[in-house]
């Protein structure tokens, strides 16, 4: 009988459809990574903007994928070891991601010092910039586009 299969298939993927329709992930599945407007990928212009908000930046390594249903973007600041880095630096670079982070569901925000080979603990300098706003893990602070709000007022 193909009837019930059909409707079957029918009620699934419609169901699926439901299910994962507001996901970043699964639009990108069908259409690729985020861009903007005139095709610009998205993390071209956080990579950008994170040069621009921090010009003493060494590097800025950006990766980005799937991460079960979600996209996640990974940005990593490396900074000179000379220079100091303060609160006013994270919060600028977390405002430049901010700005362009459509697209994404959540963004992992770090610091690599360049010549001490190790990763910036951010402990007291991203409660220092955005109290109580996303998720830090030592040297990782994760947030979504929701915090992005509290971020860039």
């Amino acid at each position: 009988m193909p009837r019930p299969r059909l409707v079957t298939a029918l009620v699934v993927t419609v169901a699926l459809t439901v299910l994962l329709g507001g996901c970043n992930a699964a639009r990108d599945q069908f259409s690729g990574p985020p861009v903007d407007e005139d095709g610009v990928p998205i993390s071209r212009l956080v990579i950008d903007a994170l040069g621009e908000a921090l010009p003493d930046a060494v590097d800025v390594t950006p990766r980005s994928g799937l991460d079960g249903f979600a996209y996640r973007m990974k940005m990593t600041v490396t900074w000179p070891d000379e220079q100091a880095l303060d609160a006013d630096h994270v919060a600028a670079g977390a405002r430049a991601i901010c700005e362009h982070l459509a697209g994404y569901d959540y963004v992992d925000y770090g610091f690599f010092r360049s010549g001490e080979g190790r990763r910036v603990d951010l402990t007291e300098l991203w409660p220092s910039a955005f109290p109580g706003v996303g998720f830090l893990d030592g040297t990782t602070v994760t947030f979504v586009e929701e915090d992005c709000t509290a971020i860039l007022d």
